[in-house]
């Protein structure tokens, strides 16, 4: 089926990713592996409920850099693209340019994106399970660079919230009082 895969056929290439994960989450870890994890996890635990979701964590340390972060540059290119000086009859050339990308490719995708962290937000209340862990972090940079251009807590509750919980952390709120105060951008 891979050797087949048209790999510009973006639908297909998700159908194809989605059916993979859903093969890697169903395959168990061999047991050696598996009571190695659990093992290394009670240890750095102290003896506190281990979360393994070690799959997940895994999948949103790469989804966040990845799948989400090329689209937000892009979307950054094409916004000083459009707010770069040039000639006048240069001006429309740029914009049509750029309004086909967003139209063909950037707008779907982000779209596509922020639908499905919505969607794994209503599953569980982290990305990786049922506690923050760093792939929590690593979504946390995605949202609040999405949240420059969404207005996630309206139009997207779920990411909203999680971003809104992120901030809340004793860590995040431990790194304002040792960095400063923290503005990504101005929607």
């Amino acid at each position: 089926a891979l050797a087949t895969l048209n790999v510009d056929d973006v639908d297909a290439l998700a159908k194809t990713g989605a059916q993979i994960r859903g093969w890697i989450e169903q395959t168990p870890l061999p047991e050696a592996l598996h009571n190695a994890i659990t093992d290394a996890f009670t240890q750095l635990q102290s003896g506190n409920q281990v979360c393994l979701g070690l799959r997940d964590y895994r999948y949103y340390m790469h989804y966040a850099e990845g799948t989400v972060m090329p689209l937000m540059i892009v979307a950054l290119l094409m916004r000083r693209v459009d707010e770069a000086k040039m000639p006048f009859f240069a001006k429309p050339i740029a914009k049509g340019i750029t309004g086909k990308i967003r139209a063909g490719y950037l707008d779907p995708n982000l779209a596509n994106n922020l639908a499905f962290m919505e969607s794994e937000l209503t599953r569980k209340p982290w990305f990786a399970g049922n506690r923050f862990t760093a792939a929590d972090i690593q979504m946390s940079f995605i949202a609040e660079g999405l949240n420059v251009s969404v207005d996630l807590a309206s139009q997207f509750p779920k990411l909203g919230a999680f971003l809104a919980k992120c901030h809340a952390t004793p860590t995040y709120q431990r790194a304002l009082e040792r960095g400063g105060p923290f503005q990504l951008g101005a929607r």
